[in-house]
């Protein structure tokens, strides 16, 4: 940095220029909103696969997965490749909790022949 008149000179032919704060486009907002919205449904729905007890949790669960897919096309590419990841875990999760459940039909129908 250089002081005296010359930097002052210096910094008024080349120094920072005030840069005026973009707005961000209305789709840009809208795919921001859809993010938010998608993300706290799906990291609610995977906090809550652990206290799932019936069959009909499990479906209900499916059902809200696939609307979220449905919502999930309208977000930008990076915030997909951030959310994919928790959608993955999702379907791992419900995919375990539908094995387990028809497991414990399988057993109970053994203990009853």
């Amino acid at each position: 940095m250089v002081f005296g008149w010359i930097g002052k000179l210096l910094s008024a032919l080349f120094g920072k220029k005030e840069t005026k704060i973009k707005k961000k486009p209305v789709h840009e907002k809208v795919q921001d909103s859809y993010f938010i919205k998608v993300q706290g449904h799906l990291l609610r729905l995977r906090n809550r696969l652990g206290s799932i007890k019936d069959e009909r949790g499990i479906r209900e669960s499916r059902r809200e997965l696939e609307k979220l897919r449905r919502e999930f096309w309208h977000i930008n590419k990076q915030q997909q490749r951030y959310l994919s990841g928790i959608f993955k875990q999702c379907e791992v999760g419900i995919a375990n909790l539908e094995r387990k459940f028809k497991q414990m039909k399988r057993r109970e129908q053994q203990k009853a022949v």
